[in-house]
């Protein structure tokens, strides 16, 4: 069946836009002061955000350059925000990138299907520094995803319009043809730097989210 419309390709977001976590602090498994500190930091960082010096503050803007940058761009951040606790420290780098952590919207499956059986092709554009596509083979959605375009494995991050392109000509689409979808109007919505339509999905808790995914379709005649 051929697609709908001009659209030919759908390219989304990861967290926050396909993939989220369950509400509260629970996915951490730490538990007392220390769960609650980095969860609240993980949310809201902008607080701490000024305490960092330019180089700190460089490495927190190149965090999804490279897992050692991510590594040293958050235990900044969590020192800053008070966290001394070195083991803690370890274990939160360890939960950041476990795919177990990491659970689908509502109706994350259903819409991947449905772009797949009406003709268009799927790919994830993501500001990550792991193999997201541990997280969808978990779910058995890997298969569904054409292409997985990941900052550390491309040395630049969204809203760099490279990005884009390089997940369109993967996916043997012009950009015009793709749609993004995601959760940040500023990484995400780069994509209109290479004339491709943006669509922004709310960010919420997975519990929280059961159909934005389902509207998007709706809204957008997909």
């Amino acid at each position: 069946m051929t697609a709908p419309g001009p659209v030919r390709a759908v390219l989304f977001d990861f967290a926050g836009t396909l993939f989220g976590r369950r509400r509260g602090t629970g996915w951490l498994g730490l538990g007392g002061p220390d769960e609650e500190l980095i969860v609240r930091t993980l949310r809201h960082p902008d607080p701490v955000l000024p305490l960092m010096t330019a180089d700190q503050r460089a490495l927190w803007n190149g965090r999804d350059l490279s897992p050692g940058h991510n590594r040293a761009a958050y235990t900044t951040l969590f020192r800053l925000a008070g966290l001394r606790d070195e083991a803690a420290l370890a274990r939160v780098h360890r939960r950041l990138a476990d795919p177990a952590t990491w659970h689908p919207y509502p109706d994350t499956a259903a819409t991947l299907r449905h772009l797949v059986a009406r003709g268009l092709a799927i790919g994830v554009v993501s500001n990550i520094s792991w193999d997201i596509s541990r997280a969808f083979a978990a779910h058995e959605l890997d298969a569904l995803v054409g292409e997985f375009t990941l900052s550390y494995r491309e040395g630049r991050c969204k809203p760099d319009p490279e990005l884009f392109r390089r997940a369109c000509e993967r996916l043997g689409v012009p950009p015009g043809a793709c749609l993004m979808v995601g959760d940040d109007p500023t990484t995400d919505g780069g994509a209109t730097a290479v004339r491709m339509p943006f669509h922004h999905i709310a960010p919420a808790p997975v519990d929280d989210r059961p159909d934005a995914l389902r509207r998007m379709l709706a809204e957008r005649a997909l």
